[in-house]
């Protein structure tokens, strides 16, 4: 459990659906941006390193806080609630002279069989209009798998948002299902509910090549054969070991898109990771999927990653919490097989990764 421990002693602050706790909202906006760079875009290059690879084992900020029931727990029902009753007890409708307006984001968490998930942790992560920036942890969800994301009142105008939902397994003392979060769309509306249920299927052991010179290449497949070839020693040690690493292939058909995407204009190939951690080698770690989509071979694609608490692309740019970027390009193989990463644009995060013919 020292990981854990770790963990839960990072300092984060509580979410709120009341407008009074300002003891909270004071903190929130102390302008400390040592953790505050990590969960925005846009930010200084700089950030506290420490803070941020051993937020990326997927545990996220503020464990201790999962066990404060808030106000959230004693006014919702999950299998009955309802948007427009909760805004009647509520603000939702926060004024703001600069930024958007956020109030609540609610929505059910699922396993791979459609059963609900209680206790799993919620955070929310915002950006205000003077630039600072925190995590809010948010309680955990119900017993009927409902998360409720509210920021304290001093946050609900912002400039940037995002949510994060994370399953962790107190008896393996580790996280073992994918790990979801999602920009908030704030056009539409200060208080929204997410229209699909998010699915956290477990993600299973991969096959591996056994863990021998750490500065020479390794590769870690899975079931459909998606292979990340990686060097061990530049797998960030504060976020996870390479014997710790697995991807799992996305099975759309069986859970949906996660909320991060598209649905509409999904990816042509996704794989979730855990844990979640920084690549430090120069110009990322080559990743190749199977070419499911049987396109002619030296076709260029797109290749996508999803942002974490400290995610930059190859080239250094930063991509935001939650948010689904493109971080490079790939291209089918000579022997129409695979889709395999272009020099320079390997994977230096391992969070979400996947590819999309432009």
């Amino acid at each position: 459990m020292l990981l854990l421990g770790l963990l839960l002693s990072l300092s984060v602050f509580a979410c709120s659906d009341d407008a009074g706790d300002d003891d909270d909202d004071d903190t929130a906006t102390d302008g400390d941006t040592d953790d505050d760079d990590d969960v925005t875009d846009g930010d200084d290059a700089d950030d506290d390193d420490d803070d941020d690879d051993t937020d990326m084992d997927g545990d996220s900020d503020g464990d201790d806080e999962t066990t404060d029931d808030d106000d959230d727990d004693d006014d919702v029902d999950g299998d009955t609630f309802s948007l427009e009753t909760y805004c009647e007890t509520h603000d939702c409708n926060p004024a703001c002279d600069e930024g958007h307006p956020l109030a609540l984001v609610t929505g059910l968490v699922q396993n791979e069989n459609g059963e609900p998930m209680p206790n799993i942790i919620v955070t929310l992560c915002l950006e205000k209009p003077d630039g600072t920036a925190s995590c809010q942890p948010c309680g955990t969800t119900d017993a009927t798998g409902r998360m409720m994301a509210a920021p304290p009142a001093s946050a609900r105008c912002v400039d940037f948002a995002s949510w994060r939902v994370v399953s962790y397994n107190e008896a393996l003392d580790r996280v073992d299902r994918v790990i979801v979060s999602a920009e908030v769309d704030t056009t539409l509306g200060a208080a929204q509910e997410l229209p699909e249920a998010i699915v956290l299927p477990v993600v299973p052991d991969c096959t591996r090549t056994p863990l021998g010179t750490a500065s020479e290449p390794h590769t870690v497949t899975a079931s459909d054969d998606t292979t990340l070839e990686l060097i061990p020693a530049d797998f960030s040690a504060l976020g996870g070991t390479y014997d710790q690493l697995n991807l799992l292939p996305w099975n759309a058909e069986a859970w949906g898109w996660p909320a991060f995407l598209d649905s509409q204009n999904p990816p042509d190939g996704l794989v979730a990771f855990l844990p979640e951690n920084t690549i430090e080698t120069a110009g990322g770690a080559m990743i190749r999927f199977p070419n499911s989509k049987d396109y002619e071979a030296g076709t260029v694609v797109d290749l996508y990653g999803l942002g974490g608490t400290d995610t930059r692309d190859a080239a250094g740019i930063k991509v935001a919490e939650g948010v689904w970027a493109r971080i490079g390009s790939a291209t089918v193989s000579a022997d129409g097989q695979w889709v395999e990463s272009d020099a320079g644009s390997g994977l230096t995060f391992t969070t979400w990764a996947g590819w999309k013919k432009p």
